[in-house]
């Protein structure tokens, strides 16, 4: 039988390269199913074959080669990107690359995927909207500009000589003489506790490294960490509040802090007494879709009964764009 010739396929230059890309892999072509859920489908089933094969440069070319393919499949879905916080078609395809890799998407087998689809509906969509949290500008500039009240007020500490600097187990931290280095954001948060588990930590902090002065020889790295924030999607952020009341507390136990600081640092480990807090003037906040960008200061309990402010930051997002897109990762 002839094989169907189909005018818009041979007319995207963009299609073509990727298809080339995946034979040279000896990976299937794209589908060429003429709904747009389908034609979805058919990009998710190569993109999972491609995170599955060994890591190499041919790889990194084709899962780049699939953007055009996903923002064209975006664009078929009607995905709204403004409703996300993206601009474009193309950014979305960027969001699910990440997003994909990030829940390792390729390791789900179909059948695994339709029966958990409940549960990793809310692991893949908080997972993607903290991507979209960490991508959003003005919301990112409130945060550093908190950070940077922080990182002034252990500065003044420093010069004065005062007492006030504790480390994460609230013993203090006296005779230091330089400066903490400018305000730099951290991700993927864990720690590692006395039972010899790695767990998730907190979402996103700010974070600034102790730069001694030239005069001064330290045996020791220090962090200061000046605030975090945890990213929730509606239904876990009505708990949110418990949950920051206990971040102090559990930082008393931990045996070292792990995180990733883009052009810094993939993956780097500090010790308690490594980590430096402001007394109890660090601040931990709660971000959550809204239908404004604002800031609401609430009050919540802590463990001891003493009352914890927070600040809790309202993103402008559709939730129900965002469940949609998720949506589509189950639709192999």
């Amino acid at each position: 039988m002839a094989k169907q010739y189909n005018l818009a396929y041979a007319l995207n230059p963009a299609m073509q390269q990727t298809t080339k890309l995946l034979n040279a892999a000896g990976l299937p072509m794209h589908g060429m199913s003429k709904a747009p859920g389908d034609s979805f489908a058919a990009v998710l089933r190569d993109l999972r074959l491609l995170m599955g094969a060994p890591p190499s440069t041919l790889r990194t070319q084709q899962l780049l080669a699939l953007t055009p393919a996903l923002a064209a499949a975006s664009k078929a879905m009607h995905i709204d990107p403004g409703l996300l916080r993206l601009k474009t078609h193309d950014a979305v395809a960027h969001w699910f690359l990440r997003l994909t890799e990030r829940v390792d998407y390729a390791a789900y087998t179909k059948s695994e995927l339709a029966l958990k689809k409940v549960g990793l509906r809310g692991v893949f969509g908080g997972e993607g909207f903290e991507l979209l949290v960490n991508g959003h500008g003005p919301l990112n500039r409130k945060l550093d500009a908190r950070a940077e009240i922080e990182r002034a007020a252990m500065n003044a500490l420093v010069r004065s000589k005062a007492p006030g600097l504790v480390d994460a187990r609230g013993r203090r931290i006296e005779g230091l003489a330089g400066s903490f280095d400018e305000v730099t954001q951290g991700y993927d948060v864990w720690i590692h506790t006395p039972g010899g588990r790695k767990v998730k930590f907190v979402d996103t902090v700010r974070l600034s490294l102790f730069r001694p002065s030239a005069r001064i020889e330290v045996e020791t790295l220090y962090l200061g960490l000046l605030a975090g924030a945890e990213i929730k999607l509606p239904g876990a952020a009505k708990s949110v509040g418990k949950q920051i009341s206990r971040i102090r507390d559990r930082f008393r136990r931990i045996l070292a802090l792990e995180l990733t600081v883009p052009g810094r640092f993939e993956s780097a480990i500090f010790l308690p007494q490594q980590i430096v807090f402001n007394g109890s003037a660090t601040k931990f906040s709660a971000i959550a879709p809204g239908e404004i960008d604002d800031v609401i200061t609430r009050t919540t309990t802590t463990r001891t009964g003493a009352d914890l402010e927070f600040d809790q930051y309202l993103m402008d997002l559709d939730v129900r764009e965002l469940t949609r897109a998720i949506d589509l990762l189950f639709s192999i």
